[in-house]
Order: C-alpha cells, then structure tokens, then sequence
C-alpha cells in the first residue's frame, strides 16, 4: 500500500553487497520479552532510529568487509518508510564522515510513504474496478478527508482512529476486497491466535489487525515463520535471551506505534533523491484514471519536490518478462530515470513476495 498527503503537487525486507540494513513491516512486528508486553515499541520510530543508526555505525569495526562493499538499506511496508527515514540520516553521517560506508542504494518496496494520500485515493480505485459504488464512495471520501484533516494538524493518533474506520467502512461496501490486493477478496480470516496471545477485545475492534491476522491463520509449528525464528534462527544465533520470542504481529506493537503510524515519510524520499542516493521503488498494480489520482499517487510515492520528476514521467515504461524472454508474458513495467527506478509489478498487491516472483 504506497500511501498521506504533506503538499499539494501534481504526481519499497532485509535488505551482497551488503543487504545488512533491511525493515520489515514493523507495525505489529516484534521480539516479546513474555510477560512484559507493554514495552512493545514504547520509544517509538525515534528509538527505532536511533538504535538502527548506531547498530549501522558499529558494523564496519566488526565486519571490515564493509567498508569496500555497499549498503543496501531496504524495506517493506511500514519498513519502507523506516528505510527512508533511516537512509537519510545515514547519507548525511557519511557526507559528515562519521560514518566510514558507501551506500549502495535505499529499496521501499511498497512503502507505506504517505497514509493520507493513501486514504484520498483507495476509495477512488476501488470505484473505478466497481468494488464500490456511488453511496459508499461519498462515505468513504469523507472520512478519507478527515484523516487528511488531523493529519495536517498532527493528530495522528485521531487520524489512525479515523483511517481505521474508514478501511471498516471499505471492507463492508466492498463484500470484503483484499486491502492487501484489490483484485482478490479477504478470505476467512482466523483471529484465534491474535487472541490467544494478547486476550485483547481490540484484536475484533480493529480492521487493520484483523488483516494482519489473516498471515496469522494456522501459524502454529516448527515449519512456519514464527516456529523458524523462535526454534532454528533463534538456536543458530545463541545471542537471543529463551525469555524472547519473536512474533508476526501483535496489537500491543500497533496500540504502541498510534502516534507515529499516519506520519508521512515524503520529504525523506525526496531529500535521498536530491543527495543522489539510488533509490528503487517496488509497488503492485494500479489503476490510475484520473489526472488527480495521479497527483495523488505522486505524494504517495514521496517524489514531490524532486527537480528530475517531470523528466521521469517522460521516459517510456519498459515491459519485462519471465526470464527476460519477450516471448512470455509482461510481468512488471520499470521506469529507469538518473537515481530513481520505479517497477509496477502486475497482478501483485502489497505483499509482493508472495505475489510474484
């Protein structure tokens, strides 16, 4: 979901080289210390910062490596907007020389870049692919700009509360779209270990957990990813404390993350753009029919102030196939202009990897 709206202008998982710096999608995401899960995600995307920033520093001293190898900083989801943020202050300590790396580039794969822009524009192509119709389009444009409202204001933890009805109201109108993918539907979703593990009501209350929840459907045992990295992963490394657990998602994470989950990240992909940073971008299909959605879309892809945009939409789109043989069928469109490379991975929604190859 490459999603709010900082100004108003016409129109990216871990990441050798050295993929070190990688961001999941946090939201939700986390290592539990059992019995203690109110300081889930307590400091915040500051702290989240300021420890992967020192992390990065202390890395070229114990993998010398480094320093003749460059970073790749990548990220998925609401990791993507970490990649951003995190790739900015990386290249400004390098230019500093605090920091003795080359950076290779900064990945978003479907970066959650500008919730309000995604707000503004979800209702509206789900109404051009008929998943929703004239009645539900004027409800959800409402609340769509109500989010834009207390975001602008910095109530982000109202504007969460609002977008969070809105995706409810989109659910219900639409005979439950896939908010992962709008060319599928929501399939059941089983909310059994969501409950189980935090007992919270809230689990019910909150669409955007619910989602979630959906990765979470017979998640149990040593062949999934929660049985991996709390049983092999864990047993590997021999640095993790028994008393942590990693888990997929959780509400406690999402309640900690309310202040900073609306905020847009759109000012740090132009400023990794404006350094000369390579900046790559993955992101699903859309559909885009209207001049406006394309202003929208462009805030959401965080490409606003960038002097080389106008240039970029001149470039042709290049069509690419299975095995890069024409003969298959296009898979993926790429736009390749000076620093930036945009890919639109057909029939693929937010969660590429499991989408498309």
């Amino acid at each position: 979901m490459a999603a709010g709206r900082s100004r108003a202008h016409p129109r990216c998982r871990e990441g050798r080289y050295s993929k070190i710096g990688r961001e999941g999608s946090s939201c939700g995401r986390r290592l539990q210390l059992r019995g203690r899960p109110e300081r889930a995600g307590d400091d915040g995307l500051a702290g989240g910062q300021g420890r992967r920033r020192a992390h990065i520093k202390a890395l070229p001293d114990e993998i010398p490596a480094l320093k003749c190898s460059p970073l790749y900083h990548v990220g998925e989801s609401y990791g993507g907007k970490l990649a951003a943020m995190i790739g900015v202050s990386l290249t400004k300590s390098i230019h500093a020389g605090d920091l003795d790396l080359t950076l290779g580039g900064v990945v978003i794969r479907d970066g959650w870049i500008s919730p309000t822009d995604f707000s503004l524009t979800y209702a509206r192509l789900l109404d051009d692919v008929s998943r929703l119709d004239e009645n539900a389009i004027d409800d959800a444009n409402k609340l769509a700009e109500k989010v834009s409202e207390q975001s602008a204001a910095g109530q982000f933890a109202a504007s969460l509360q609002t977008f969070t009805g809105l995706i409810d109201l989109i659910d219900k109108s639409s005979g439950g779209v896939n908010i992962f993918n709008f060319l599928f539907n929501t399939s059941g979703v089983d909310l059994r270990v969501l409950a189980a593990e935090d007992k919270q009501k809230e689990v019910r209350g909150s669409p955007l957990m619910r989602f979630v929840g959906q990765d979470l459907s017979g998640s149990s045992g040593p062949n999934t990813i929660e049985g991996i990295m709390n049983g092999v992963i864990k047993e590997k490394l021999k640095i993790i404390p028994n008393n942590l657990v990693w888990q997929l998602a959780t509400v406690a994470v999402f309640n900690a993350l309310e202040n900073e989950f609306m905020k847009p990240a759109i000012n740090e992909v132009d400023e990794l753009l404006s350094l000369g940073v390579n900046v790559t971008v993955y992101n699903g299909q859309r559909y885009t029919h209207t001049i406006e959605q394309c202003e929208l879309l462009i805030c959401a892809m965080g490409l606003v102030g960038w002097n080389g945009l106008n240039d970029f939409f001149r470039v042709l789109r290049e069509p690419m196939h299975y095995f890069c043989y024409p003969g298959h069928d296009s898979t993926a469109f790429r736009r390749i202009y000076k620093n930036l490379q945009y890919y639109w991975i057909l029939e693929a929604g937010h969660v590429l990897a499991t989408i498309s190859t």
